[in-house]
């Protein structure tokens, strides 16, 4: 499914890296943190922390 990125420019494949795989890893998160919430009873602020802390802290540096 992913073959065409073998033939893509390298700035492409960049792109796709830093964006794309992050966001499906944000997801989820985001799905498993509501999971996690639905039990805890926690706030949904406190879910949106928690994936902007992912998302901006850990996810640039994964690739």
């Amino acid at each position: 499914m992913l073959s065409w990125l073998g033939q893509s420019p390298e700035f492409i494949r960049t792109i796709f890296e830093l964006t794309i795989i992050p966001g499906v890893i944000g997801v989820f998160m985001v799905t498993t943190l509501n999971a996690m919430r639905a039990r805890i009873g926690q706030s949904q602020q406190g879910i949106g922390q928690a994936y902007g802390v992912f998302y901006f802290g850990i996810a640039p540096f994964s690739v």
